[in-house]
């Protein structure tokens, strides 16, 4: 677990910094309070519940909304976004590309 020592110095759990290490990239923080630093997050969040979840979807069971929302994220996978030349799903398979090859040990 990470925290925030009393003079704003961050502390790092030692398996996430290995985490880290091994992965090869920087981590960045939010600022508690900021909600600028999470704009993006939050307008993804805001996009998923204004196109997936108006009206109030109702279901049966936990697994027919989780294949509902899955439906809909393959759906959403052919869109273009704007100031972007690939679809998503495009995109999204470059970069799962691009994380495997992390992945393999060497």
């Amino acid at each position: 677990m990470d925290w925030i020592d009393p003079d704003g110095t961050r502390q790092r759990a030692t398996l996430f910094n290995g985490f880290l290490s091994h992965y090869l990239f920087r981590d960045h923080y939010g600022r508690p309070g900021k909600g600028d630093d999470k704009g993006y997050a939050e307008g993804l969040v805001g996009y998923s519940r204004r196109n997936f979840m108006v009206p109030f979807p109702r279901f049966v069971t936990w697994d027919a909304i989780n294949a509902y929302l899955e439906d809909q994220c393959h759906k959403r996978q052919a869109d273009v976004l704007r100031g972007q030349s690939e679809t998503i799903g495009q995109r999204l398979a470059r970069d799962l590309a691009a994380m495997s090859e992390l992945s393999t040990p060497s």
